[in-house]
Protein backbone atom coordinates (compact mmCIF):
# COMPACT_ATOMS: atom_id res chain seq x y z
CA UNK A 1 0.00 0.00 0.00
CA UNK A 2 1.06 3.52 -1.50
CA UNK A 3 -0.33 5.01 2.08
CA UNK A 4 1.68 5.66 5.79
CA UNK A 5 2.17 2.68 7.93
CA UNK A 6 -0.44 3.56 9.80
CA UNK A 7 -2.62 2.41 7.32
CA UNK A 8 -1.23 -0.49 7.23
CA UNK A 9 -1.39 -1.34 10.45
CA UNK A 10 -5.21 -0.27 10.76
CA UNK A 11 -5.73 -2.36 7.55
CA UNK A 12 -3.65 -5.37 9.49
CA UNK A 13 -5.95 -5.39 12.53
CA UNK A 14 -9.04 -4.62 10.98
CA UNK A 15 -9.06 -7.55 8.64
CA UNK A 16 -7.36 -9.77 11.28
CA UNK A 17 -4.47 -10.85 9.30
CA UNK A 18 -1.45 -12.83 10.90
CA UNK A 19 1.49 -11.06 8.75
CA UNK A 20 3.54 -8.98 8.98
CA UNK A 21 2.65 -5.56 6.42
CA UNK A 22 5.04 -2.60 5.30
CA UNK A 23 3.51 0.44 3.40
CA UNK A 24 5.19 1.72 0.92
CA UNK A 25 4.28 5.91 0.77
CA UNK A 26 7.47 6.59 -1.60
CA UNK A 27 6.78 3.32 -3.86
CA UNK A 28 10.28 2.53 -4.20
CA UNK A 29 9.38 -1.23 -3.31
CA UNK A 30 7.32 -1.22 -6.42
CA UNK A 31 9.73 0.31 -8.71
CA UNK A 32 12.27 -1.69 -7.23
CA UNK A 33 10.59 -4.45 -8.41
CA UNK A 34 9.52 -3.01 -11.50
CA UNK A 35 12.95 -2.36 -12.05
CA UNK A 36 14.65 -6.40 -11.91
CA UNK A 37 11.97 -7.59 -14.10
CA UNK A 38 9.53 -8.79 -10.72
CA UNK A 39 6.77 -7.06 -11.86
CA UNK A 40 4.60 -4.34 -13.65
CA UNK A 41 2.97 -2.80 -11.01
CA UNK A 42 1.49 0.66 -11.92
CA UNK A 43 1.89 3.81 -9.98
CA UNK A 44 -1.08 6.20 -10.74
CA UNK A 45 0.64 9.57 -9.72
CA UNK A 46 -2.79 11.16 -10.66
CA UNK A 47 -4.11 9.80 -7.43
CA UNK A 48 -1.68 11.31 -4.94
CA UNK A 49 -4.32 13.37 -3.48
CA UNK A 50 -5.37 14.03 0.24
CA UNK A 51 -9.82 13.89 -0.82
CA UNK A 52 -12.24 11.66 -3.17
CA UNK A 53 -15.31 13.36 -3.55
CA UNK A 54 -15.19 15.80 -0.94
CA UNK A 55 -14.13 12.81 2.05
CA UNK A 56 -10.82 12.08 3.74
CA UNK A 57 -9.35 9.28 1.46
CA UNK A 58 -9.65 5.79 3.79
CA UNK A 59 -6.36 5.50 4.98
CA UNK A 60 -4.75 8.57 4.18
CA UNK A 61 -3.10 10.34 1.40
CA UNK A 62 -1.30 9.26 -0.99
CA UNK A 63 2.53 10.85 -0.66
CA UNK A 64 3.47 10.09 -4.46
CA UNK A 65 0.72 8.32 -5.98
CA UNK A 66 -1.80 5.02 -5.33
CA UNK A 67 -0.34 1.49 -6.44
CA UNK A 68 -2.37 -0.71 -8.70
CA UNK A 69 -2.28 -4.25 -6.63
CA UNK A 70 0.46 -6.56 -7.61
CA UNK A 71 1.20 -10.48 -6.07
CA UNK A 72 4.96 -11.73 -6.39
CA UNK A 73 5.79 -14.43 -4.91
CA UNK A 74 9.51 -15.66 -4.80
CA UNK A 75 11.43 -18.73 -2.73
CA UNK A 76 12.66 -18.19 0.31
CA UNK A 77 15.99 -19.68 -1.01
CA UNK A 78 16.47 -16.75 -3.34
CA UNK A 79 14.35 -13.59 -2.49
CA UNK A 80 15.95 -11.49 -5.16
CA UNK A 81 14.39 -13.61 -7.85
CA UNK A 82 13.35 -14.78 -10.44
CA UNK A 83 9.88 -14.77 -9.13
CA UNK A 84 8.21 -17.93 -9.42
CA UNK A 85 4.54 -16.02 -9.70
CA UNK A 86 4.24 -12.46 -10.60
CA UNK A 87 0.85 -10.23 -11.72
CA UNK A 88 -0.15 -6.99 -11.81
CA UNK A 89 -3.38 -5.18 -12.22
CA UNK A 90 -3.75 -3.86 -15.21
CA UNK A 91 -6.39 -0.66 -15.01
CA UNK A 92 -9.01 -0.60 -17.88
CA UNK A 93 -12.34 0.56 -18.64
CA UNK A 94 -13.99 -3.24 -18.30
CA UNK A 95 -12.28 -3.76 -14.52
CA UNK A 96 -13.04 -0.24 -13.44
CA UNK A 97 -9.55 1.32 -13.24
CA UNK A 98 -8.72 -1.69 -11.81
CA UNK A 99 -11.01 -2.23 -8.77
CA UNK A 100 -12.40 -5.37 -9.84
CA UNK A 101 -10.67 -7.95 -11.81
CA UNK A 102 -8.55 -9.72 -8.88
CA UNK A 103 -7.21 -12.81 -8.27
CA UNK A 104 -8.93 -14.94 -5.20
CA UNK A 105 -6.88 -16.24 -2.55
CA UNK A 106 -7.68 -19.92 -3.48
CA UNK A 107 -6.68 -19.62 -7.13
CA UNK A 108 -3.44 -17.72 -6.14
CA UNK A 109 -2.66 -20.17 -3.72
CA UNK A 110 -3.43 -22.61 -6.39
CA UNK A 111 -0.96 -21.22 -8.57
CA UNK A 112 1.83 -20.67 -6.18
CA UNK A 113 1.46 -24.30 -5.37
CA UNK A 114 1.67 -25.20 -9.10
CA UNK A 115 4.99 -23.26 -9.77
CA UNK A 116 6.36 -24.76 -6.63
CA UNK A 117 5.67 -27.99 -8.48
CA UNK A 118 7.69 -27.16 -11.59
CA UNK A 119 4.84 -25.69 -14.02
CA UNK A 120 5.55 -22.85 -15.96
CA UNK A 121 4.08 -19.44 -17.04
CA UNK A 122 3.36 -18.35 -14.06
CA UNK A 123 6.15 -15.56 -14.11
CA UNK A 124 3.69 -13.30 -15.93
CA UNK A 125 0.14 -14.83 -14.55
CA UNK A 126 -3.02 -13.90 -15.99
CA UNK A 127 -5.70 -15.85 -13.85
CA UNK A 128 -8.89 -16.33 -15.29
CA UNK A 129 -11.07 -17.77 -12.19
CA UNK A 130 -14.15 -16.47 -10.56
CA UNK A 131 -12.05 -14.44 -9.23
CA UNK A 132 -10.50 -12.41 -11.46
CA UNK A 133 -14.23 -11.77 -13.30
CA UNK A 134 -15.08 -8.41 -14.88
CA UNK A 135 -18.06 -6.33 -14.00
CA UNK A 136 -21.26 -8.35 -14.08
CA UNK A 137 -23.11 -5.32 -14.62
CA UNK A 138 -23.14 -3.62 -18.14
CA UNK A 139 -21.16 -0.60 -18.17
CA UNK A 140 -23.61 2.16 -18.95
CA UNK A 141 -25.77 1.14 -16.05
CA UNK A 142 -22.59 0.95 -13.84
CA UNK A 143 -22.19 5.03 -14.39
CA UNK A 144 -25.58 5.61 -14.30
CA UNK A 145 -25.35 3.73 -10.89
CA UNK A 146 -22.60 5.73 -10.06
CA UNK A 147 -24.24 9.27 -10.38
CA UNK A 148 -27.57 7.73 -8.79
CA UNK A 149 -24.95 6.95 -5.75
CA UNK A 150 -24.21 10.99 -5.83
CA UNK A 151 -28.24 11.56 -6.26
CA UNK A 152 -27.77 12.53 -10.07
CA UNK A 153 -25.31 15.40 -8.64
CA UNK A 154 -22.09 13.48 -9.25
CA UNK A 155 -20.97 9.97 -9.17
CA UNK A 156 -20.03 8.68 -6.06
CA UNK A 157 -17.62 5.38 -5.66
CA UNK A 158 -18.50 2.74 -3.62
CA UNK A 159 -16.24 2.12 -1.27
CA UNK A 160 -15.35 1.09 2.27
CA UNK A 161 -15.31 3.44 5.13
CA UNK A 162 -12.23 4.89 6.89
CA UNK A 163 -11.51 1.47 8.74
CA UNK A 164 -11.56 -0.58 5.93
CA UNK A 165 -15.31 -2.31 6.51
CA UNK A 166 -18.29 -2.54 4.97
CA UNK A 167 -19.25 -4.26 0.98
CA UNK A 168 -19.87 -1.78 -1.70
CA UNK A 169 -22.92 -4.12 -2.95
CA UNK A 170 -25.61 -2.63 -0.45
CA UNK A 171 -25.16 0.69 -1.52
CA UNK A 172 -24.52 -0.90 -5.08
CA UNK A 173 -28.02 -1.99 -5.07
CA UNK A 174 -30.08 0.95 -3.48
CA UNK A 175 -28.63 3.21 -6.34
CA UNK A 176 -29.69 0.29 -8.90
CA UNK A 177 -33.27 1.23 -7.02
CA UNK A 178 -33.16 4.62 -7.85
CA UNK A 179 -32.18 4.28 -11.70
CA UNK A 180 -35.00 2.15 -12.03
CA UNK A 181 -36.92 4.34 -10.19
CA UNK A 182 -36.03 7.39 -12.48
CA UNK A 183 -35.72 5.58 -15.82
CA UNK A 184 -38.69 4.08 -15.14
CA UNK A 185 -41.00 6.87 -13.95
CA UNK A 186 -39.51 8.99 -17.13
CA UNK A 187 -40.66 5.76 -19.32
CA UNK A 188 -44.00 6.35 -18.12
CA UNK A 189 -44.49 9.69 -17.89
CA UNK A 190 -43.56 9.71 -21.74
CA UNK A 191 -45.25 6.61 -22.61
CA UNK A 192 -48.92 8.05 -20.63
CA UNK A 193 -48.42 11.62 -21.77
CA UNK A 194 -47.88 12.16 -25.29
CA UNK A 195 -46.98 16.14 -24.22
CA UNK A 196 -44.60 15.05 -21.69
CA UNK A 197 -42.30 13.13 -24.08
CA UNK A 198 -40.44 16.65 -25.72
CA UNK A 199 -39.37 17.88 -21.80
CA UNK A 200 -38.51 14.55 -20.83
CA UNK A 201 -36.25 13.70 -23.63
CA UNK A 202 -35.36 17.23 -23.25
CA UNK A 203 -33.84 16.98 -19.50
CA UNK A 204 -32.54 13.43 -20.12
CA UNK A 205 -30.28 14.89 -23.18
CA UNK A 206 -29.63 18.15 -20.66
CA UNK A 207 -28.35 16.05 -17.98
CA UNK A 208 -26.04 13.92 -20.45
CA UNK A 209 -24.29 16.56 -21.16
CA UNK A 210 -23.77 18.12 -17.57
CA UNK A 211 -22.80 14.16 -16.47
CA UNK A 212 -20.10 14.19 -19.91
CA UNK A 213 -18.83 17.63 -19.97
CA UNK A 214 -18.78 17.80 -15.63
CA UNK A 215 -17.12 14.55 -14.82
CA UNK A 216 -15.52 13.68 -17.98
CA UNK A 217 -11.93 13.46 -16.42
CA UNK A 218 -13.23 12.05 -13.36
CA UNK A 219 -14.27 8.38 -14.80
CA UNK A 220 -11.39 8.98 -17.57
CA UNK A 221 -8.73 9.17 -14.72
CA UNK A 222 -10.34 6.91 -12.15
CA UNK A 223 -12.78 4.05 -14.20
CA UNK A 224 -10.05 4.15 -17.13
CA UNK A 225 -13.01 4.57 -19.89
CA UNK A 226 -12.45 4.55 -23.16
CA UNK A 227 -9.08 2.15 -22.07
CA UNK A 228 -9.09 -1.39 -23.48
CA UNK A 229 -7.93 -4.29 -21.66
CA UNK A 230 -4.49 -5.36 -23.07
CA UNK A 231 -4.85 -8.69 -25.27
CA UNK A 232 -3.33 -11.78 -22.83
CA UNK A 233 -0.60 -13.52 -23.71
CA UNK A 234 -0.62 -16.50 -25.27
Amino acid sequence: MAQAQAAADQAKESWRLEFEQWSDPRVEIARHMNSCGMANIEIDETRAVSSVDEHEVPGGPYEVGMLQPGIVVVPRASPRGPALLSWSSVPHAGNIGGAIGRPSAKETWAAVQAALHGEKGFEAWSPEGPGSSEMPLPMPLFYLALFAHGNFVRPKPFILDAQGKGHPAPPLMRSLGKVGVVVGGSAVAAATTPSARGPVLGLWLAWAGYAYFSHRELFVTLFKVGVQEPPRPP
